[in-house]
């Protein structure tokens, strides 16, 4: 009989601990049920993030339980800050509030802005729909087929920009801080429009920061018929469309400058990226990660950002966490640094843009 009783106690115990496991599943997924989630986006309608938002937001719901409605609501203003700050310090942490930003939103936490009010070390990524590597693009008729035909010629690389903290500027100072190119400014064009214009007017040399996803589609024209050359481009590794030019790590002649041009190009893995606040249970996080990746795998999802021309290549959110983490977490003299390739000084920055 003890044997039996104890046999009996132990199907007894296991079945209660399934038991516990399911209703706490249950309470967990349940948890969406009837609800409605917000996808915020930190710019206007229209750009890549409300685009790449708006693509998700049709197709994430079918991999939530329950398939709560999912809406989404631009909040641009204060170059990307406000809905940020909404998010980390406004909006209730339950998971049912979701922050699409930009991907260079960590470089105002790294040049101490005080008007950013969110510490990116601690909220909750959920993913990314795809990065974004950038290039160096130049006049093809200047004759440059590299950097050290650049520094060969002697003189400064003529290169536009909107204003300093901008991607084109920022990854123009990488050349100059950790490639050691001569570089001359021409700043204030209000856009890369504007900068696509006086390349072909020849006020400038060429234009850093254009993504690659921008040179097959819309610059297909001057990339296709030569009009420019791309000299250099971001990313770990080459994208297989530009397979004959180098990257910048690969250019990078010691390991510090390849950790200054990890740091200030970790936009180029953050990408399109998603996010909760710090405060957001871990199961509802796991429930919106898993969803998020299984989304990204979704035939009709996947048509249809083919369809819109938009790149998925997703990165998790466990990944980009290590990524923000890294790119945050630098010693004071990278810091100097990387001030310089932010903002032309290495002077710490408190408040304004």
């Amino acid at each position: 009989m003890k044997p039996l009783c104890r046999a009996l106690g132990l199907i007894i115990g296991s079945a209660s601990l399934v038991l516990a496991a399911n209703a706490r599943a249950t309470t967990h997924e349940g948890f969406y049920a009837g609800k409605r989630l917000q996808i915020l986006v930190s710019s206007a309608p229209g750009g890549g993030n409300d685009i790449r938002a708006r693509l998700l937001g049709r197709h994430l719901s079918k991999h939530i339980p329950a398939r709560p409605a999912i809406i989404i609501q631009n909040m641009p203003g204060g170059g990307h800050v406000i809905m940020n700050n909404y998010l980390n310090n406004i909006a209730k942490p339950d998971g049912l509030t979701i922050g699409q930003t930009v991907r260079g939103i960590y470089w105002y936490q790294l040049m101490g802005y005080e008007e950013a009010r969110f510490d990116l070390t601690k909220v909750q990524w959920i993913g990314s729909t795809s990065g974004e590597d950038s290039t160096l693009v130049v006049r093809s008729d200047l004759g440059y087929r590299s950097l050290a035909d650049v520094r060969k010629a002697g003189k400064n690389l003529v290169l536009g920009c909107t204003g300093t903290g901008t991607s084109n500027y920022i990854y123009g100072q990488i050349l100059v801080v950790a490639l050691d190119v001569a570089v001359k400014w021409v700043c204030g064009y209000p856009g890369t429009s504007a900068m696509k214009l006086a390349i072909h007017r020849g006020e400038v040399e060429g234009m850093a920061g254009r993504s690659i996803a921008n040179l097959l589609t819309i610059d297909k024209e001057e990339v296709g018929k030569g009009f420019w050359f791309v000299l250099v481009q971001s990313g770990e590794k080459r994208h297989p469309a530009f397979a004959n030019v180098p990257t910048k790590l690969e250019l990078a002649p010691t390991q510090e400058a390849k950790g200054l041009i990890r740091a200030a190009t970790a936009d180029a893995i953050i990408g399109w990226p998603f996010y909760v606040a710090g405060g957001v249970p871990a199961e509802q996080v796991r429930i919106l990660r898993k969803a998020f990746m299984d989304t990204m795998r979704d035939s009709e999802f996947l048509q249809e950002a083919e369809k819109m021309g938009v790149e998925i290549d997703p990165t998790p959110g466990e990944e980009l966490e290590r990524v923000v983490k890294d790119a945050l977490q630098v010693s004071p003299a990278m810091l100097r640094k990387l001030r310089i390739v932010y903002h032309g000084s290495d002077k710490g920055i408190k408040k304004g843009r």
